[in-house]
């Protein structure tokens, strides 16, 4: 999960709770999405992806 969070509620909790310049170098400029946005937009990334590129 994103940033240690175990639940997406948890990950939206997380990106609020940054400052203005964390958002903004994550691409959240005008604030941060719904939690269900976050859900809708975790669960269709590609784990094998993001497994690759994290290394």
């Amino acid at each position: 999960m994103l940033a240690g969070a175990s639940s997406f509620g948890a990950s939206t909790d997380w990106l609020h709770d940054l400052d203005d310049a964390a958002r903004a170098r994550l691409g959240f400029t005008h604030g941060v999405p719904a939690g269900t946005t976050v859900w809708r937009s975790l669960t269709r990334l590609d784990a094998g992806l993001l497994t690759t590129v994290a290394r």
